[in-house]
């Protein structure tokens, strides 16, 4: 098993070509394209491990497998890949929607000694600018390590700096750029900063008002905080990632410099103790993040 986990340095990169397939069912009219949300477990001796995916639901599945190869951190092998449906084996070049049609549709994944359990959880009507493969969240029974959901996002996105930075709000661009933080483009690229966030009128107005700091350094906070939170993991995490996008700026970390902006994200579910899921929160951090029209 040691032998199939992949190093991180050489994790493969998921091949794009299946957006522009996506793209092309989508705007042919046969079919609109939808998100699936996916969990994905597993079970070994050291427990169960899994991930959440968001997904477009015209890849196939044999793309599939490669984005649960990134997810899991497995490598690739020449073992065949499997995929089996209430006990018949299911053709890996279909798409997943003839297959993954609504939620609780169930599919078994096996691959040489990996045996995965794929169950949607939601769908969605699919925007243009959703990513293809997104990983929510997850947890790694299977190693003592955390889920790193940032390196795994930027595996299977891979964007152009410029190309990522156009979609921003400036003031987040030109943060980026003077702290050097490029690692932090993929991560954004694959939550979809691109697309339309589905809010409320009132919560867009709230969140349109943030940062509420006028001092410079106390914004640089509230957006430090705001990439931790795009991570998609807990607020202790947020914070962390948070203090290293200071330190990179030159700034020692200081959180409470932007406290009533991080009282009025908590008031919509994004931030503290009753954060919403991940799931719903990529919407608010898209609000925040992408560039005003």
């Amino acid at each position: 098993m040691t032998q199939q986990r992949q190093q991180a340095g050489a994790a493969k990169v998921i091949d794009l070509a299946d957006h522009a397939a996506a793209r092309a069912v989508s705007t042919a009219g046969s079919r609109p394209a939808h998100t699936l949300i996916l969990e994905v477990a597993t079970s070994q001796a050291a427990g169960t491990s899994f991930r959440h995916l968001g997904v477009v639901d015209t890849m196939s599945l044999a793309s599939l497998r490669d984005v649960v190869c990134v997810a899991f951190d497995i490598a690739a092998d020449d073992a065949p890949a499997v995929f089996v449906q209430r006990g018949e084996r299911v053709d890996v070049s279909k798409h997943l929607y003839h297959h993954l049609r609504a939620a609780g549709d169930v599919l078994e994944f096996r691959w040489g000694l990996w045996e995965f359990t794929i169950t949607v959880t939601h769908r969605w009507p699919r925007d243009d600018h959703s990513p293809r493969a997104v990983c929510l969240g997850g947890d790694n029974g299977l190693h003592a390590r955390p889920v790193d959901l940032q390196r795994i996002n930027a595996q299977l996105a891979n964007p152009g700096f410029e190309d990522v930075l156009s979609c921003l709000r400036p003031e987040v661009a030109q943060l980026l750029r003077r702290g050097e933080l490029a690692d932090f483009l993929p991560l954004l690229h694959a939550i979809g900063v691109r697309a339309c966030p589905n809010l409320a009128p009132e919560t867009r107005i709230l969140l349109g008002t943030l940062p509420l700091e006028n001092d410079k350094r106390a914004r640089d906070t509230f957006w430090a905080i705001i990439l931790g939170l795009a991570c998609l993991r807990d607020t202790q995490f947020a914070r962390e990632t948070g203090a290293r996008v200071m330190e990179a700026l030159g700034h020692e970390p200081l959180l409470e410099a932007c406290a009533d902006s991080l009282d009025v994200l908590a008031s919509v579910g994004g931030y503290g103790a009753e954060a919403l899921a991940p799931v719903e929160r990529i919407d608010l951090y898209r609000e925040l993040l992408h560039k005003p029209e």
